[in-house]
């Protein structure tokens, strides 16, 4: 009977240490396993022209141009929450005024989709009716975590190097639940209702009078209100703003006066806390940068340009952190952190908060001719950029589990940031050997080549750069290698490329690339948009092959192309391949239908992210919240196939040039009708797996919580759970061996009773 139970003890032992070590195991991550690049797509995918029949073709929001203007751009989100994509499209106009000579702005146009392939104009009803403005570029996020996307839209103004106050507001519009909108422009910063007069004297401003002390108003910090002087004629007058302890602006420090300024009509007096800048922006992009459970914002500024006489001034952007209702106004604040998260754009920065930095009067020298993707640049520009930025996005280039940033900036080097996890950034150009001078105006990032992490596409003036992703240590600029600069192919022409878009157009499991193509100004060429297809490495040279099939598509109309601004990639039929929209100056809008379902009967998966709205408590545990912004933006999501290849895409909000893609991430599965998981990487660190999904679904994957923070309120990191997983497993272990050891020692006591 006691040898019985000896045996049992032993056996329970060495079955709890097998479990435990197993379960240690299967909690390290396995590595990524590179996805075949191997034989030719198969059938050319073809498109078709669904403009008229579904309605866009009625699009109009502004004065057509052939080259002059930077618009429109196009977002698409899901703003009434019916499960398909509406559609945003900015203003066009000529920002020079050059070549429709007199000033004229544009409008916005906002397109409802019926959910029967057609769209309805629901600009009137949506509030956002915005006429005779210059906004070209939008993004949309859920800012105030409350279920529905809002939209930020950013407004450039004019270019005129010699009218330094020439930029206009950007503007925040809060979805109220039916895609109706109010601007809460206003009250994202803190204090209100403070008035002052400007004194001019020989033309410049030498004194603010405050009319009205205001309230409310944050003595310093990012909350602190910055000063704008506006005036059809003057320009260039600059003021700080003194706070008293009470919360009211108590005085104006002007610190340069400007020029040209009307003593009879003096400028209006505004001061700007929150998220309107007044830069020349072009677009923004969203991510939770500080994982703290709700998304922050990044607007970009490109300065003031004159393409014709090539004269710029340079400005910085600004990153707003959402601080949540720090005021109890009921409206969510934002601070400009910029100088203490270092992500200025270029090597200055402002001192001022809410204030952005306008620089002096630089000469866009011509570039040498051994680098054709670098027209013209800005001698005094260095590794951190130019001040010239046309397009950024947030992406993790070392998966460490933090949102990096990378801003394409035009006539110079295009910064890369890393995140250091405390809020600030470090400038990682040079180190990541990207240190290369370029023209950049539109970025995305995928994984190409689909050895697990994620590589770069950076859109230039010539040839476009393709950053290949070397473990998140360094890039390698790849276009010659991958075929974009072969003799005669599109990417051997000087094209001005503006879009550049990753998406699997053929659902053959592997990621293609996208560039919209449109003139500068009237000594450019025409020229053709471009599609490349991943034919994978078809001739054993160690590297992706990219073909042009763009004339064999149904993606080109007319002889000399047209001049395509913004581009957006999204499912606007919901049969489960991925449209092309295209924002045109020079005619209206056009939307292509993808024709691979039909073509192909290939699979796909589209993964929609549902992050954790409710109020939870804010204390930190390990660094870390409980939960996720509440559509997962910035989230990364791998999808492993059935033979362990990995699939792998961020959730973007703000990508490409000017607007944004269909915010559900999405995987061409070729003829797989299943797939192994799907992995969630949430911005808590947790991962979320989901095994055996079938295919031709949208997943919803719901972020969960740790059994340790459903116990103290805590999420924990991956790597946190991990080094639980080893406590515990040495715990474990630590027992099993007590009970082996008990076990032995009352054996060896049995025995000896038995032998006395």
């Amino acid at each position: 009977m006691t040898i019985n139970k000896v045996r049992r003890s032993k056996r329970t032992a060495i079955i709890l240490a097998l479990l435990t070590i197993t379960t240690l195991i299967s909690a390290i991550p396995s590595p990524a396993l590179a996805h075949s690049q191997g034989g030719e797509s198969g059938p050319m995918v073809t498109f078709t022209d669904v403009s008229v029949a579904s309605g866009i073709s009625i699009v109009d929001t502004g004065p057509l141009t052939n080259w002059a203007s930077y618009g429109p751009g196009i977002s698409v989100d899901d703003c009434d929450q019916d499960g398909d994509m509406d559609i945003m499209v900015t203003a066009r106009y000529d920002h020079l005024s050059y070549e429709n000579l007199d000033f004229e702005s544009g409008t916005i146009q906002f397109m409802l989709n019926n959910g029967d392939g057609t769209f309805t104009d629901w600009t009137d009803e949506s509030g956002l009716n915005l006429q005779n403005t210059t906004v070209i570029g939008s993004s949309w996020a859920d800012y105030d975590n409350d279920g529905d996307k809002d939209v930020y839209l950013s407004a450039f103004g004019e270019s005129n190097v010699d009218d330094l106050d020439s930029g206009h507001r950007n503007s925040l519009f809060k979805n109220n639940g039916n895609c109706q909108f109010t601007d809460v422009t206003a009250n994202t910063g803190a204090g209100q209702g403070a008035q002052a007069n400007a004194i001019v004297v020989n033309g410049a401003i030498t004194e603010v009078v405050i009319q009205n002390s205001g309230s409310g108003y944050a003595t310093s910090g990012g909350l602190a209100p910055g000063i704008y002087f506006r005036d059809s004629n003057g320009n260039g007058a600059v003021g700080e703003v003194i706070v008293a302890a009470d919360g009211e602006i108590s005085s104006v420090s002007i610190t340069k006066g400007g020029e040209g300024y009307d003593p009879e009509n003096p400028p209006a007096v505004i001061f700007v806390s929150g998220v309107a800048n007044y830069g020349h922006s072009t677009t923004a992009i969203w991510a939770d940068y500080d994982h703290d459970g709700d998304v922050d914002l990044y607007s970009m500024n490109l300065g003031i340009v004159d393409e014709e006489l090539y004269w710029a001034r340079t400005e910085t952007n600004f990153l707003y952190r959402n601080d949540g209702d720090v005021d109890g106004d009921g409206e969510i604040e934002f601070s400009d952190v910029t100088k203490i998260a270092g992500v200025s754009g270029q090597s200055e920065v402002s001192d001022s908060p809410n204030q952005f930095f306008l620089s002096g009067l630089y000469r866009m020298d011509q570039a040498s001719p051994s680098n054709p993707s670098t027209m013209a640049q800005i001698a005094t520009a260095d590794y951190r950029g130019t001040g010239l930025s046309f397009a950024g996005l947030w992406f993790d280039y070392d998966e460490d589990g933090w949102e990096d940033l990378y801003v394409a900036s035009d006539f110079g080097m295009s910064p890369i940031y890393h995140n250091n996890h405390d809020g600030t950034f470090t400038v990682m150009t040079k180190e990541l050997g990207m240190d290369m001078p370029g023209t950049g105006m539109g970025a995305h990032a995928g994984d190409w080549d689909g050895d697990g992490d994620l590589d770069l596409c950076h859109s230039n003036f010539g040839p476009n750069y393709l950053w290949e992703n070397e473990d998140g240590e360094s890039f390698s600029e790849r276009s010659r290698d991958l075929g974009f600069r072969d003799e005669g192919s599109a990417g051997s022409f000087v094209a001005v490329n503006w879009a550049c878009q990753f998406f699997d157009y053929d659902l053959d499991g592997d990621l293609d690339i996208f560039f919209g193509v449109g003139r500068i100004n009237r000594f450019t060429a025409y020229n053709n948009n471009t599609l490349y297809r991943n034919d994978g490495d078809t001739d054993g040279d160690g590297f992706v092959n990219f073909v042009d099939i763009s004339g064999d598509i149904g993606l080109r109309t007319g002889t000399n192309g047209n001049k395509t601004m913004g581009v957006s990639i999204f499912d606007y039929d919901g049969d489960g391949d991925l449209d092309i929209m295209l924002g045109h100056s020079d005619r209206a809008p056009q939307l292509f239908s993808n024709n691979a379902i039909e073509e192909t009967s290939r699979h796909w998966l589209k993964v929609q992210l549902k992050g954790r709205q409710t109020d939870v408590s804010t204390s930190q545990g390990f660094g870390q919240r409980g939960y996720s912004n509440s559509y997962g933006t910035g989230c990364l999501v791998i999808v492993t196939l059935e033979d362990g290849h990995e699939l792998r895409q961020h959730v973007y909000a703000g990508s490409g040039f000017l607007g944004s893609n269909e915010p559900t991430v999405h995987f061409g599965l070729d003829t797989d009708e299943s797939v192994k998981s799907v992995e969630v990487v949430w911005s808590t660190g947790i991962i979320q797996i989901e095994r055996n999904v079938e295919a031709d679904q949208t997943l919803v994957m719901q972020e969960p919580t740790s059994l340790f923070y459903s116990i103290f309120g805590i999420g924990l990191h991956q790597n946190i759970n991990l080094a639980l997983y080893v406590l515990f497993t040495i715990i474990l272990i630590g027992c099993a061996f007590k009970i082996y050891s008990d076990t032995n020692d009352s054996t060896t006591d049995d025995e000896n009773t038995e032998e006395e």
